[in-house]
């Protein structure tokens, strides 16, 4: 019995401690992360009803139709084909253009009339031109993906002009996608969302938005990051995709393979009558790449040119644009996101506008 009472008590000291412990510990986080919001831009919020993904043999993945959602903290609406854009329509006197892409086509991080694509569409409308600007875009797609989106809905959208938003990372992704057996996609968990890996994907959903909205969490973040990269003694991929010159497989493989995809989707349209144009949208990576090295023999510039101009494609590189405005990440890019911003997306627009107003590709 008495034993017992000893053990009761030290059981009780323990839970006591224990609460003390978790209770200074929240108060420190609240400490921290007050005193980080005097130095840190508020982060993304994010909200638990996340739009969901569905898989697709053809296509790879695509969102779940008809459901309204939020993509982080902007709401989306998709349509019953499974894009975040307009329902298809009959209508003979538009001129209509058909964007494909990725992410920063979709709009990830800005709400869907800060986007290139609806902003080029105003533009146009203002101008004169009777446009509808439909918006393909879709989180992690590439040309291995985009150019099935083309193959499969060209003849219900029945485009005059389209255009691919060309990324970086589309030469990794698209080395990378030949490789899946999309009918077992390995970047979607079972409840349509890409996975954050192991650990995170085993936290409510509701905890992980919260855990990913506090300062101090994105912190650490960037830290584990830094300190994966300090012990990555292998190939730096972004190097290869800059250098003049490379051995690098998936850099070689990977243009191999985006040179494939777009004569791909150029000979879809050989008898189609729509124009087709690239356009070379920069990430921060490219840009800092240029203030430190210069803009001289860019493989991943030079690259992208020459499969436009051997394939007859309209070309348009916004990196020179960018640079120019390039005055701090968050000039053009989203805090902790790293898409590009509302200003960004209208100097993609504008330029477009400028191309298509001046050039008049089948208006």
């Amino acid at each position: 019995m008495k034993l017992l009472k000893i053990n009761r008590k030290s059981i009780n000291k323990v839970i006591i401690n224990l609460a003390v412990f978790l209770i200074t510990i929240g108060v420190l986080m609240v400490i921290i992360e007050f005193s980080l919001s005097f130095i840190m831009p508020p982060p993304i919020k994010w909200h638990s009803s996340q739009a969901r993904l569905m898989n697709d043999d053809e296509l790879g993945w695509k969102y779940i139709p008809n459901q309204k959602a939020f993509h982080q903290m902007n709401e989306v609406k998709i349509n019953s084909l499974g894009f975040r854009t307009y329902e298809p329509d009959n209508a003979s006197d538009e001129f209509r253009i058909m964007v494909l892409g990725d992410s920063v086509t979709f709009g990830s991080a800005i709400s869907k009339n800060e986007r290139f694509s609806n902003i080029l569409e105003q533009k146009l409308i203002k101008y004169g031109i009777n446009a509808k600007v439909y918006n393909f875009g879709v989180p992690g797609y590439s040309q291995y993906n985009e150019k099935e989106v083309l193959k499969r809905y060209f003849n219900l959208i029945d485009p005059d002009l389209i255009i691919v938003a060309f990324i970086e990372n589309d030469i990794g992704e698209n080395y990378k996608f030949n490789t899946w057996n999309f009918t077992l996609n390995p970047r979607i968990n079972k409840q349509g969302e890409f996975k954050s890996g192991i650990l995170f994907d085993t936290i409510p959903k509701y905890f992980f938005n919260k855990l990913r909205e506090l300062r101090f969490f994105l912190l650490l973040r960037n830290a584990y990051e830094n300190f994966k990269r300090s012990k990555n003694k292998g190939v730096d991929y972004r190097q290869e995709l800059f250098a003049s010159s490379t051995d690098y497989k998936v850099v070689t493989e990977g243009w191999n393979l985006t040179n494939i995809y777009f004569q791909e989707m150029k000979d879809f349209l050989e008898d189609k009558k729509a124009a087709f144009m690239i356009v070379n949208l920069p990430l921060n990576h490219v840009l800092d790449y240029i203030k430190i090295n210069g803009d001289k023999n860019i493989g991943l510039l030079t690259q992208i040119k020459d499969i436009a101009d051997k394939n007859g494609i309209i070309y348009i590189d916004l990196t020179g644009v960018f640079f120019k405005n390039y005055e701090s990440f968050d000039a053009l890019y989203v805090h902790y996101d790293g898409h590009p911003n509302r200003y960004a997306n209208k100097l993609i627009a504008d330029n477009i506008f400028i191309y298509i107003t001046e050039n008049k590709p089948i208006i």
